[in-house]
């Protein structure tokens, strides 16, 4: 039956003939027309690419981010071990900013893989499932927003100066976007709240500095990120 059916299964030769047979079962006993259900069908295929499919070769760009979060937070702290105190505390506030941020990602990726097991909910009130399943998606592009330059410029960064790294870390740490707290456990919000207090002042120096990787346009939209999670 459709709604046993996942999307994964549609992407082989075997499940796509099942499917056809299922949803002809389902058109007519659901009285929906087929041309109907296969145009849900394309729109959901466009509306989730972002976040594709947990398959190798089909995953979309905010799941890649979110996972890449992941080993961004793991090349830090790697960075931090050998650090002063000082670069070592700044390193840790990214990690901890790093990794809360993609879970909080990944758990709402959960969300929009959830209704790929729902196939016949899904293809029966359509325009709910799209609603939902929009909101999602958006939240995750504003969610992830900034994050991929920060990983660039991380990934940027010279591989021999350690005094560059600092200025580097330095750099990510004031302008990571902040979670807002609507978003976040109450035992997580101080945390968050240290976080704006701390990048207040680094993002200060960095301006008096002219440092130089993130330009103003980005620490404009950072900034800005920060005031709306305020």
């Amino acid at each position: 039956a459709v709604k046993d059916m996942k999307r994964e299964e549609l992407m082989t030769t075997e499940g796509q003939i099942r499917a056809r047979r299922a949803l002809n079962r389902f058109a007519s006993e659901h009285k929906v027309a087929n041309d109907t259900i296969i145009d849900s069908l394309g729109e959901w295929s466009k509306m989730i690419a972002p976040v594709g499919l947990d398959l190798e070769g089909c995953q979309g760009q905010l799941r890649v981010l979110a996972n890449g979060l992941k080993k961004f937070a793991q090349d830090i702290e790697e960075w931090s071990n050998s650090e002063q105190s000082d670069f070592r505390f700044m390193a840790g506030r990214i990690v901890s900013a790093t990794r809360s941020t993609s879970n909080h990602a990944l758990k709402r990726i959960e969300e929009v893989d959830s209704w790929n097991s729902e196939l016949g909910k899904v293809l029966t009130d359509w325009e709910t499932a799209k609603k939902a399943i929009g909101e999602t998606i958006e939240y995750l592009w504003w969610l992830l927003d900034g994050w991929q330059e920060l990983i660039d410029v991380w990934d940027r960064r010279s591989l021999t100066d350690r005094a560059k790294q600092r200025e580097t870390v330095e750099e990510v740490a004031s302008f990571a976007p902040v979670l807002p707290l609507s978003e976040i456990e109450k035992s997580e919000q101080q945390f968050w709240a240290d976080v704006r207090v701390n990048q207040m002042l680094w993002a200060g120096e960095l301006r008096k500095l002219g440092s130089g990787e993130i330009d103003a346009d980005m620490m404009d939209r950072l900034e800005r990120f920060r005031r709306q999670s305020a």
